[in-house]
This record gives C-alpha cells, structure tokens and sequence, in this order.
C-alpha cells in the first residue's frame, strides 16, 4: 500500500472553546478539511505528497516540487482555482539566508520546470504556448530520474493543449 500525504498552511484559531461550564480544546478553520480533501485527492493520483500551490511556494527553498492540477475551490462570495503541487524531494543543502538567489538559481537546474511550465500555462489558458512547452513536460515525466508523473494527469494536460479546453 502506498502513503499518501497532504501538507496545508493558512490561518485559523486554536485554544480552548466554550463556556465557564465546559471548555474544550479545539480549532476553528477550514485547513483540516482542505488538507483532508488534498490527502484524498493525491491518493486517487497515486502522488505521495501534495499541497496547495500557495503552500508549495513557501516550500520552494527546500523542496523539488511539479505541479499537477488546479481545482475549482467554490466559496459563497464567489469561485477559486486553486493549483494542487506535488512535493517530490527535498533539495540538497536545505534552507540557507540566500534564499532569494538561490531561488533563481534553481528554477534553473529544475528537472520539473519543463512540467511546471507547461501545467501553468494550460491553467493561464495560453494553449498555443502550451503546445510548444508539451515536449519538454513529456519528457520531464519520462525521465526515469524524476518521480513519474501519473500518467492520467499528463493525458488531462495535453488534452486541453490539443483542445484549447481546460477545466480544474
């Protein structure tokens, strides 16, 4: 059996809850939901790791990360697309105050950034740029050094680039 995981990040509040006759210790937020949703969603597509892409930026120092998916997040004042990241491995070194520098430099020397790229401009609904950047992503998801990508997602991608459809 495979483990599957999801990381979220956000604001909510934690503490005890109640009256002066019962207090109980509990949160008030919609994380654990959503972080259950993504735990649920990544174990459908058969990735161990993935967050939100907001969470996965704040990761990006330390961490190889591809997108995979956008999802259509429905709230009362209105609709969300939200990307859905997959965590694929930790990079060497860690952490470290260049953080910035460092940041360009491994956009750079990224194995996933033919992927992301290519993921990101079908969400942005630029498909005649997509088609040019889909032979880098199919390579990138071949590459047996880089965790395979499922292949339903890249089907779903390159669909909407022939298509010039995409819905999260």
């Amino acid at each position: 059996r495979k483990i599957s995981c999801a990381v979220c990040g956000g604001d909510g509040k934690v503490g005890n809850l109640g009256t002066d006759m019962m207090k109980k210790f509990s949160y008030v937020s919609p994380l654990l939901s959503w972080a259950y949703c993504l735990e649920r969603y990544s174990r459908k597509i058969g990735c161990s790791i993935v967050t939100d892409s907001m969470t996965g930026e704040d990761v990006k120092t330390g961490f190889f990360t591809r997108t995979v998916d956008q999802v259509l997040y429905r709230k009362y004042r209105g609709d969300k697309k939200i990307g859905i990241v997959q965590v694929v491995g930790a990079k060497e070194g860690g952490e470290t105050d260049e953080w910035m520098y460092e940041l360009e430099e491994a956009e750079k020397s990224d194995p996933h950034h033919g992927w992301n790229t290519f993921a990101q401009l079908i969400f942005e609904q630029k498909f005649s740029e997509a088609q040019g950047a889909m032979d880098k992503a199919k390579a990138a998801a071949q590459d047996p050094s880089v965790a395979n990508c499922p292949q339903e997602l890249l089907d779903k991608l390159c669909a909407a680039a022939d298509t010039g459809v995409w819905e999260p």
